[in-house]
């Protein structure tokens, strides 16, 4: 039996419930596991980073020697070949896309959790502000 208008509208508002909720979990912080390429400037590493800040933050390919790195790329030779330029310091990357969006989530989830404990915070002091004028009140 097909489902009404009303009963489909329904069904999606539940699996949008359904998939928030869901959202809604600690996961373990992920570490890049391509640490930095030591010894000459030659050796270079590809894999992904994570850009941004925790309010806007996005997974890109990039690439690092021991002394600079780059991002939007695979390689030093690429991002040359594209005229783009390189950042000093080598840094650490993660070996897969799935590896950095695991960890772009920890990231996000981290910084959420700060915002809304700052909220508690807010609001366990309004009610204890609330709970102060009803015992001024009792006792006038």
């Amino acid at each position: 039996m097909a489902m009404t208008k009303a009963e489909k509208a329904r069904v999606e508002q539940l699996e949008t419930e359904l998939r928030e909720a869901k959202a809604l979990r600690w996961t373990e912080r992920v570490t890049p596991d391509i640490p930095v390429p030591m010894g000459g400037s030659f050796a270079e590493t590809s894999g992904y980073t994570l850009i941004g800040s925790r309010d806007y933050i996005r997974v890109e390919p990039a690439w690092s020697s021991c002394v600079f790195h780059g991002t939007g790329y695979a390689s030093s030779k690429e991002q040359k070949a594209h005229r783009g330029s390189a950042s000093q310091k080598g840094i650490a990357l993660y070996s897969t896309r799935l590896l950095a969006l695991r960890a772009m989530r920890f990231e996000i989830e981290s910084g959420a959790a700060k915002r809304l404990s700052s909220i508690d915070k807010m609001i366990e002091d309004e009610i204890g502000k609330v709970e102060d004028r009803y015992e001024r009140e009792d006792e006038a």
